[in-house]
């Protein structure tokens, strides 16, 4: 029993020493067993792609008063107020969702469900997406020491703010 136990142990020690010096195994494969890493993006290029066109779609509305209904030649299907897409998402159970919300001075834009470290993720998509809208980045000192960004588009201005929880983040355009 003893000698088979001993056996046993040499041949796991050898496969570990061959894994890891396998120079094409990742860290996190060699961690998780070839299972990819733990905690993996919810995010993806598609929802990428819908939350930069409702991002377009929430500031033009913020700046001219345009309705969102343009956001449904991308997929985009009217619920009261808000327009939504849901995309199918293999790294979620379910699908996940792209919310473009209009208020009076204001437009929301939702995606979930995201984990925390997509939050910064999520939020740099912000700039590009206004980048290519037509709007100009500007700074706001707020003190000698930091400066708040805004956005700027036929002379007006378009504050932004960003939030996130309940497994989503949020992106707030306000009219200034």
């Amino acid at each position: 029993m003893r000698k088979a136990i001993n056996n046993l142990s040499v041949a796991m020690t050898a496969s570990l020493l061959v894994a890891c010096s396998n120079p094409t195994a990742s860290t996190s494969e060699q961690a998780t067993g070839g299972a990819g890493p733990m905690r993996s993006s919810l995010v993806n290029a598609t929802i990428e792609s819908s939350f930069s066109q409702a991002i377009a779609a929430c500031a033009n509305y913020v700046v001219s008063g345009t309705s969102l209904s343009s956001l449904g030649s991308y997929g985009f299907q009217p619920s009261g107020s808000k327009y939504i897409i849901a995309l199918e998402n293999p790294d979620v159970l379910g699908n996940s969702k792209v919310v473009a919300a209009p208020r009076r001075d204001e437009c929301r834009v939702t995606a979930s469900p995201t984990n925390f470290r997509d939050n910064n993720t999520v939020a740099s998509w912000v700039e590009p997406a206004l980048i290519r809208a037509d709007f100009e980045k500007r700074l706001r000192p707020l003190n000698e020491y930091v400066a708040e960004t805004y956005f700027v588009k036929n002379g007006v201005a378009v504050d932004l703010r960003r939030s996130s929880g309940g497994g989503g983040t949020n992106v707030i355009l306000k009219r200034q």
